[in-house]
């Protein structure tokens, strides 16, 4: 089942590449609220990076700002990752579509 919904960005669906899907990231204007609904309906989702990478200790040394990397910085609350593991049969993946396609009517 495949649904579309506009205020999604979905990255990585280029035919000429070929993903290994580690993670799969929308982008969206609402995250903590999609996040929030998610949970509440049993789908596990997550933000990886929730700190931005340039500003992660390991990179402290390089003093960077926040203002330094807007695009990091926007992007950064915009991202979602729905779940992606080997095991999610075609009847989980069509419930976590219906459940983001829900968040949005």
């Amino acid at each position: 089942m495949c649904k579309e919904i506009e205020d999604i960005t979905v990255y990585g669906l280029d035919p000429k590449l070929k993903a290994v899907y580690h993670l799969f990231v929308i982008e969206i204007e609402h995250c903590d609220d999609l996040k929030k609904h998610l949970q509440m309906n049993g789908v596990a989702c997550g933000i990886h990076y929730p700190i931005r990478l340039p500003m992660q200790s390991a990179y402290s040394y390089l003093r960077c700002k926040e203002s330094d990397f807007p695009e990091a910085l926007y992007k950064s609350c915009r991202i979602l990752s729905p779940p992606m593991v080997p095991e999610l049969t075609t009847k989980q993946q069509d419930y976590v579509i219906d459940k983001i396609a829900e968040f949005y009517r």
